[in-house]
């Protein structure tokens, strides 16, 4: 082969080797910044419904059977004993979730935790608005607003 050949052959590597890391790139950064899912959005039916009183409630896990109600402050979750709800877990960060109630439905964010914050098995990568029922998995608890019989 000639010098040419050989030049022309190193470029085309090069070139399709920068092609492999630009792709790989774009896929980090899309999986990285990610997208709520919409299933879980919704829009209040009637403001009766929103005005029923709820408690936040674990449903499965070491913790199972812990309620914390729901008032209009934001409710704190995590392992930290200044939290709402106090979740003695390994796998949950001191200040771990928050969960505000809003008029059109429930806000959970992650507070930057280390293991994340999983609503309806998606990982929370912003802030997300829910219905009561959701599934919200925090560590190795799953918790649920629920309507509370007054």
């Amino acid at each position: 082969m000639t010098d040419l050949v050989v030049t022309v052959v190193r470029f085309g590597f090069l070139l399709l080797l920068w092609f492999a890391i630009l792709s790989i790139f774009n896929a980090l950064r899309k999986d990285i910044s990610g997208s709520s899912s919409g299933a879980v959005l919704f829009k209040p039916k009637t403001l009766k419904q929103q005005n029923e009183p709820r408690a936040l409630v674990v449903i499965d896990g070491p913790a199972q059977g812990k309620i914390v109600n729901i008032a209009k402050h934001p409710i704190s979750i995590g392992r930290a004993s200044v939290c709402d709800l106090v979740l003695d877990d390994d796998f949950i960060s001191s200040k771990h979730a928050r969960i505000t109630n809003q008029a059109e439905g429930y806000l959970v964010e992650d507070l930057g935790s280390t293991n994340g914050t999983w609503v309806e098995g998606e990982k929370l990568t912003q802030p997300v608005l829910i219905k009561p029922g959701v599934r919200i998995k925090i560590g190795r608890n799953t918790l649920t607003i629920r309507k509370v019989e007054v």
